[in-house]
């Protein structure tokens, strides 16, 4: 449909997708990857709360990761607690599309709260606009698509139709 000019072109961007590891998984050096993020809930260290830092290498000491200037980190595996564990994927955006924000962020110039449902109403320069008229910061990749969401995540939200599946 896209050849056809019957949809808009989008814009291809990057989403977090939590890997959603205990503490435990946290602490422990062997589980991690290069290229994993780590996502900051909770200053820690020179590391401001929501900066994302990328996974460069595992040393004995801990792990080092790059920031979005390209300053090398440490991070040490004490400071669990103030970060998640992610991995990058793509994730093609349009105008018109329902997005899933997935991640809260409470920043005077941007608001979100997880679970919250949203329409894109433009897509341009790598930057997502959204109906409401926010924009979404170039540092928040906390959302998916919000086409179909479970019963869980549905409880509480208006919505114009239900489709449900059942065995018997």
């Amino acid at each position: 449909m896209k050849q056809r000019g019957k949809l808009d072109r989008g814009l291809v961007a990057e989403r977090y997708v939590p890997l959603q590891w205990t503490e435990a998984q946290k602490k422990d050096l062997v589980n991690y990857k290069s290229g994993q993020v780590l996502l900051f809930h909770r200053s820690s260290r020179g590391v401001e709360k929501h900066e994302a830092l990328t996974i460069e290498r595992i040393e004995k000491s801990g792990i080092v990761a790059r920031d979005q200037h390209g300053m090398e980190r440490a991070v040490s595996p004490s400071q669990a607690r103030s970060f998640s564990v992610h991995e990058r994927q793509q994730i093609e955006v349009a105008p018109g599309d329902k997005l899933l924000l997935t991640g809260n962020r409470g920043a005077a110039d941007f608001r979100a709260t997880n679970g919250e449902l949203v329409k894109v109403r433009d897509v341009d320069g790598g930057r997502i606009h959204l109906e409401d008229g926010r924009t979404l910061p170039t540092n928040y990749h906390e959302f998916d698509h919000g086409y179909a969401v479970t019963a869980h995540r549905s409880q509480g939200k208006t919505v114009d139709a239900v489709i449900l599946s059942a065995m018997r």
